[in-house]
């Protein structure tokens, strides 16, 4: 007999299905906390190569002959130089929004929706922001 009214039988296990959701938020929670870490390592090494296209766009000649040829100041072509990295900051950054949209609904729609992927509009100014 596998069950007399005293308890469970020998060898069966009664789970209760809170600790079932307990050990999916936790599993959850690390799963976040890991994808943060990764997100994190990707920016930083993504402003470091975005530092570095900038400064190899950067004229090798000495400034003075650079403002000299175009017939500016020291102050306008930095200003330029400055406005032509944030712009191309604020590209970049709006392609990687517009990738990570589309792949977390790409992998809603593989999954038939099976996996459902949130994005919070904080992640998303934040992201844009690490890319400024």
């Amino acid at each position: 007999m596998l069950f007399d009214g005293n308890g469970p039988a020998e060898g069966m296990e009664l789970s209760d299905i809170r600790d079932f959701f307990k050990n999916t938020e936790n599993w959850s929670r690390t799963w976040l906390i890991q994808m943060a870490f990764i997100a994190s390592i990707s920016l930083l090494v993504g402003g470091i190569g975005l530092m570095n296209v900038m400064l190899t766009r950067w004229p090798n000649e000495p400034m003075r002959s650079v403002c000299a040829s175009v017939g500016r100041r020291f102050k306008a072509v930095l200003h330029q130089f400055l406005v032509e990295s944030i712009r191309s900051a604020d590209w970049v950054g709006f392609i990687g929004v517009v990738i990570g949209l589309l792949a977390s609904y790409s992998l809603t729609v593989v999954t038939k929706g099976k996996v459902l992927i949130s994005i919070l509009p904080a992640s998303l100014v934040v992201s844009f922001g690490f890319s400024m």
